[in-house]
């Protein structure tokens, strides 16, 4: 698998690459590499469970001649409340008479 780092993410080699003035599709794995593209080499995810809200996340860094896949051990996001039933009723509600109000206006010459 190939891959480049741009702007600190990893991105997979598109279907159309421009190289050397020429625009190709579907390049070839020889024209990816001139394009810089590198081969990723992948490692796997460490085996021990990660702490209670907490989560594993790839990582890549460019290695020079390939790009490196470690794990980062990261924070959970904190998950929103959900909405009650009366507030869900509520906002579809509101949301009900914005949409009346605005083909009304659409509707009227």
């Amino acid at each position: 698998m190939l891959g480049k780092i741009i702007d600190g993410k990893l991105t997979y080699p598109p279907h159309r690459i421009v190289l050397d003035g020429m625009q190709i599709f579907n390049p070839t794995e020889a024209q990816l590499l001139s394009a810089g593209y590198k081969t990723i080499t992948e490692t796997a995810m460490p085996e021990e469970l990660a702490p209670e809200g907490q989560h594993y996340e790839a990582t890549y860094a460019d290695a020079g001649d390939a790009i490196m896949q470690g794990w980062e051990l990261v924070e959970n996001q904190a998950s929103e409340t959900e909405k009650t039933l009366d507030e869900r009723v509520t906002a579809l509600e509101q949301n009900q008479g914005a949409l009346e109000s605005a083909i009304e206006q659409a509707l009227t010459p």
